[in-house]
C-alpha cells in the first residue's frame, strides 16, 4: 500500500479562520474535486480553530443524513489526530 501527498488547492481565506469558516472551505475544496466521501482524517496543529473541525465535519454528516434520508452508513467518523511536531 502506497500514500501520496498532494497539495489540492491553496486558498486564499480572508474571513476569520474559525471553525465554521474553515470547514466551509474544506467543503468546497473537496466538493469541487468530487472527494468529500474520502475523507477519513485530519492532521493539524493544536490550535483551537482546528481541533474541533473533525467533531463539526461529523455533525454536519449526521445532519445531512436527517435532511435528505440517504443511507451513509458505510461512511466511517472522520478522524482528527494532532502534528507531533506541533506539540
Amino acid at each position: 500500500m502506497f500514500f501520496y501527498n498532494k497539495t489540492i488547492a491553496v486558498k486564499h481565506v480572508p474571513e476569520r479562520h474559525t471553525t465554521i469558516s474553515i470547514k466551509d472551505n474544506l467543503n468546497q475544496v473537496l466538493k469541487y474535486w468530487g472527494i468529500s466521501e474520502n475523507l477519513v482524517s485530519i492532521v493539524s496543529d493544536h490550535a483551537n480553530n482546528m481541533m474541533g473541525l473533525a467533531d463539526l465535519l461529523n455533525s454536519e454528516n449526521d445532519q445531512e443524513l436527517r435532511d435528505f434520508n440517504e443511507n451513509l452508513l458505510k461512511r466511517k467518523e472522520i478522524k482528527q489526530f494532532g502534528c507531533a511536531a506541533h506539540l
